[in-house]
């Protein structure tokens, strides 16, 4: 029943955060934070992004731009490892209230500021994962 719930709201995460332009993350941490401990509920949230970007690769497949893969990607690999390298070290009950307060601050954020988006460019994508 755990998975059964797990895969649905991975679904549910999955199109709200697409139709919403909202990250999956920001649904689907604080849902596998029920279930298993925060170091766990990241590594899952990987896996569901690590498959969603292959889907997204293959089925978006003609309109790829290497030069923004490369300076999204590899920002974003370096400060997931640096992120993931402070998991083990930081108490797990601080890790969850601070990722708490980001979620809480960054749907106010965004809820105020409806129309704010980042510029399509090279060092908005090199800033982006940080």
């Amino acid at each position: 029943m755990e998975i059964l719930t797990i895969v649905l709201f991975t679904f549910v995460a999955s199109v709200v955060g697409t139709a919403t332009s909202f990250g999956t993350s920001t649904f689907m941490i604080p849902v596998l934070g029920f279930f298993y401990p925060l170091n766990i509920a990241l590594l899952f949230s990987g896996i569901i992004h690590w498959f969603g970007n292959i889907w997204r690769m293959l089925f978006f497949r003609s309109g790829k731009q290497w030069k923004l893969i490369l300076t999204f990607g590899i920002p974003g690999i370096i400060a997931s490892y640096l992120g993931a390298q402070l998991v083990p070290d930081i108490s797990e009950v601080f890790l969850s209230r601070l990722l708490g307060i980001f979620f809480v601050l960054y749907v106010i954020f965004l809820f105020k500021n409806k129309d704010w988006k980042l510029k399509p460019n090279t060092p908005s994508a090199i800033l982006e994962p940080v």
